[in-house]
């Protein structure tokens, strides 16, 4: 058995994953793979990590504030807020944001263990689904693959998912990693903790649920946040690079002297004294030679290539602090001043509560399988925007709705109080009845 476990496409798709996590990480010379040419030209190579920062501010709008599940029965409900609160999905969520964001796919898995239903992320490039060739979005059945050493010795572990049944194999690869040799017993591995190479999940669907960053019909994978920005990157750390150059190179001038300063048995190290030599008929006295380096121009094309940068990757000057303008008079401004960053954030939703949804359903179906008795829901993810509460703002709106008749006393207090216990709020709305009784 010599054949790859992976295809060109694979490949392909794990060369992009590996620059894009080098860009979030602010690792640009190997991602533009440029130590030996910086070498050459450069002391050093600046980086301005905004890659970085675009991702962990999606992540930040999206999971900042945990999201509120909602279930028809009250069964359903508690066990979702269970599941969600054991596995610390919001943690999970925000780590699965910010990989869908540098990579364009984030991955989720749904497993039982000893502690209960999990959710969990699973890297992107262990993700090696089987489509329907007529069918570019179906699923046929996933493999989760990945690389272990042991013994000197190199495995690729397999998960194969289908709907109901899961397989665990172990192969026995050539040491580049690249080609199968052989199928090998689990137990070389996990000795007697090896699980059963075939086993019945029970459960509707597979339990690996795919997330892309966003994406066209025509494809099945995610973009990432990166796509289009490369060039920008690559140009704004140029710029910046070769400023800090010419700046480090003047900010000690030279010293000119006349010719008879320097004695002639050349014992001055003139390259150590920066010094040089001049006729003192022209200077007649040391000085030191300045030079204007006329960065006008440079500094400007890094505040263009830094305006294309935000333009291009929908987000809004004003989520960094570079906001022209002074700040936002009230959060109902900022929010038009974010538009659209909002909107692409609106984007990442769509995608995540269909995930999250998915995901939370069969860890619901995992615990009815082992004994639980209620039926599992689909839930309504309901988002919150992300962004700093503005109190003054919130009270006047509540108040225009109570006035109208619009809303409820308690209502406006949960969300004015989201934090607030049911009984905290029972007792201010008591309060507040008894004022206005009085």
């Amino acid at each position: 058995m010599t054949e790859a476990w992976y295809s060109a496409e694979d490949l392909r798709r794990w060369s992009d994953y590996r620059r894009y996590e080098q860009l979030f990480e602010g690792r640009h010379e190997e991602a533009f793979n440029l130590p030996a040419a910086n070498a050459r030209r450069l002391q050093r190579y600046l980086v301005c990590n905004l890659a970085g920062l675009i991702s962990k501010t999606c992540a930040d709008i999206l999971f900042g504030e945990s999201p509120r599940f909602m279930t028809r029965e009250a069964a359903a409900g508690e066990a979702v807020a269970r599941i969600a609160r054991n596995t610390d999905l919001r943690v999970v969520g925000y780590e699965a944001a910010l990989a869908a964001s540098f990579r364009g796919d984030a991955v989720l898995k749904v497993r039982w263990t000893e502690t209960g239903a999990r959710i969990e992320e699973v890297p992107a490039g262990l993700y090696l689904p089987e489509l329907d060739p007529d069918d570019v979005r179906a699923v046929r059945r996933v493999t989760l693959a990945w690389l272990r050493q042991a013994e000197e010795k190199t495995y690729l572990r397999r998960e194969v998912h289908e709907p109901g049944l899961v397989r665990n194999l172990l192969y026995e690869v050539e040491p580049n990693g690249y080609a199968l040799k052989e199928q090998v017993s689990l137990s070389r591995l996990y000795g007697a903790d090896a699980p059963p190479e075939e086993a019945e999940t029970g459960l509707p669907a597979i339990p690996v649920i795919h997330i892309p960053n966003y994406r066209t019909g025509s494809r099945f994978w995610g973009y990432s946040d990166y796509q289009g920005l490369e060039s920008l990157f690559a140009a704004l750390n140029e710029r910046i690079s070769q400023v800090s150059e010419v700046l480090r190179k003047h900010a000690a001038p030279r010293l000119a002297v006349p010719q008879d300063y320097i004695r002639p048995d050349g014992t001055v190290a003139l390259e150590d004294l920066e010094v040089i030599p001049f006729d003192p008929q022209f200077r007649p006295r040391p000085e030191y030679l300045t030079w204007d380096a006329h960065l006008t121009a440079a500094f400007t094309e890094i505040d263009r290539l830094l305006e294309m940068i935000l333009l291009v990757s929908e987000s809004a000057p004003a989520m960094f602090g570079l906001e022209k303008y002074g700040i936002a008079e009230s959060g109902r401004a900022l929010k038009y001043r974010l538009l659209r960053t909002l909107a692409k954030i609106a984007r990442k939703r769509a995608y995540f509560s269909t995930g999250l949804r998915q995901a939370l359903y069969l860890a619901q179906c995992c615990e009815a399988l082992h004994g639980a008795r209620y039926t599992p829901e689909y839930p309504e993810v309901e988002w919150n925007d992300g962004l700093p509460n503005d109190a003054r703002e919130a009270a006047d709106i509540e108040h225009i709705l109570l006035a109208a008749g619009a809303t409820s006393l308690r209502g406006s207090l949960e969300r004015l109080h989201p934090d607030w216990t049911p009984e905290q709020v029972t007792r201010e709305e008591g309060l507040i009845r008894e004022k206005v009784t009085v």
